[in-house]
């Protein structure tokens, strides 16, 4: 039997789980994406039409992980859900077509969503409180290492789409190896009564209702960040290629920025004192956020292209690691995961409509579909001023 000696191996091994699940599933799919136009796989328009097929596994495995009712049937999921992701990653490298490459993103799509919601919840479960907030930072800063590691490798290492998932492949079975010990011990360890709630919060007797507004306003500011980083996550290859007329291989120089910004913006809420509220973070993560689309939008030059998606990483992930600090700061202590679930879930819907609505319009009206994502990051940004003056009825441990 695997034993789990410390929490620092199980926060190591979530921001792992967290590195495959955003870093290699999601967001290196733009490199490899680019890639396999280049090679004759899949047209300009399949980018978009397969990243809203991996978004709708997403959804569905955001759904699936909010019914389940006990923790054993959640590490059960993450096994068969690593397993899932690593088998498909192989798979995609084979070109057979269209439709095997749009299953293998299905199913790519929904393991990763259970990942992304119970992993983290798993990995701080012998957190101390007073931890909980830089722990979770650390987990979430997986996935900006394992963008940046995927694309470093991929850019070094090969030029061709087959080779490129083949690197890719490799470097999440390496990213399994920790996630397993963690989820093989946990398996035979966990206690059925043991709390998955990802906050320090002590939960109290006030009606639930109370916290309603700032459910919807915390849910609504993450669902704006899914929606508004579509242009950038999605088509920064194109947009490379055609304003900048950068090659492939820039082009993976630009996404390992990406995975550096996502790293930084999870690493650098770890270091904010807890004395700083989550609520006055959110709203100035926003704001990168803002910056970061209008100069991507607006890019003129290589130096404002590659600070502007470094930036876009950076509140990508901040605004992922403190949304999901927030919602256990008011939560029940029975409903932390399934907030997140809905939140991811929503989430994802609104990246499906995007995405899967501008992917025909990618190749004529790239400068619109940049603007329209700048103007839906201003909107989060107004709904993350609006959470501010909501407290919620939960006291803190430590904030």
């Amino acid at each position: 039997m695997l034993k789990i000696k410390s929490w620092y191996f199980d926060v190591f091994a979530g921001a792992c789980g967290i590195g495959i699940a955003l870093g290699m599933v999601r967001f290196d799919f733009g490199i490899l994406g680019r890639m396999m136009v280049d090679s004759g796989w899949i047209t300009p328009a399949g980018i978009g039409d397969l990243a809203a097929i991996n978004m709708t596994g997403y959804l569905l495995g955001c759904f699936h992980q909010s019914q389940l009712k006990n923790h054993p049937s959640v590490v059960k999921i993450l096994m068969v859900s690593l397993l899932l992701i690593n088998i498909s990653l192989w798979l995609e490298s084979i070109p057979f077509g269209f439709l095997s490459q749009a299953i293998c993103r299905l199913i790519c799509g929904w393991g990763a969503a259970h990942l992304v919601i119970a992993l983290p919840g798993l990995a701080l479960t012998k957190v101390p409180a007073r931890m909980k907030r830089n722990c979770t930072a650390i987990i979430m800063s997986g996935g900006g290492i394992g963008a940046l590691v995927a694309a470093l490798a991929i850019g070094n290492l090969s030029n061709q789409a087959f080779w490129a998932w083949v690197v890719l492949s490799i470097s999440a079975t390496l990213f399994s190896v920790p996630v397993l010990m963690l989820l093989l011990g946990y398996r035979t360890r966990f206690n059925q009564n043991a709390d998955l709630s990802f906050s320090g919060v002590q939960p109290t007797d006030s009606p639930q209702w109370r916290n309603l507004v700032l459910t919807v306003l915390v849910i609504l500011g993450f669902v704006f960040m899914q929606v508004g980083q579509v242009p950038i996550v999605l088509y920064e290859p194109i947009v490379a290629f055609k304003k900048l007329g950068l090659d492939a291989g820039m082009s993976s120089d630009s996404q390992s920025l990406f995975g550096l910004g996502l790293t930084l913006g999870a690493i650098i809420t770890a270091l904010v004192p807890r004395t700083i509220p989550t609520r006055l973070l959110l709203p100035l993560a926003s704001l990168f956020g803002l910056l970061g689309g209008v100069m991507f939008w607006q890019s003129s030059s290589e130096m404002i292209f590659f600070l502007s998606v470094c930036i876009v990483g950076f509140w990508d992930m901040s605004t992922g690691t403190l949304t999901y600090d927030r919602l256990g700061q008011f939560s029940q202590s029975h409903q932390p995961r399934h907030l997140w679930a809905m939140a991811t879930m929503l989430g994802g819907i609104g990246f499906i409509i995007f995405s899967s609505s501008t992917a025909q319009l990618v190749d004529k009206h790239l400068n619109l579909i940049l603007m329209v994502g700048s103007i839906v990051i201003a909107f989060q940004f107004i709904v993350e001023i609006f959470q501010i003056g909501f407290r919620g009825n939960q006291k803190m441990i430590a904030d």
